[in-house]
């Protein structure tokens, strides 16, 4: 449940907007990272 609705969201981030900031790509990469990963 959890799990999948986080995999959904994921694989959305993939294909945001063109006018989407580094800084907001930046953002949700290390938001991504540390939920996958944890903190590094």
């Amino acid at each position: 449940a959890l799990k999948e609705e986080f995999e959904e969201h994921a694989e959305k981030a993939k294909t945001l907007p063109e006018n989407t900031s580094s800084e907001n790509k930046l953002t949700l990469y290390g938001l991504y990272k540390q939920a996958t990963v944890g903190n590094v």
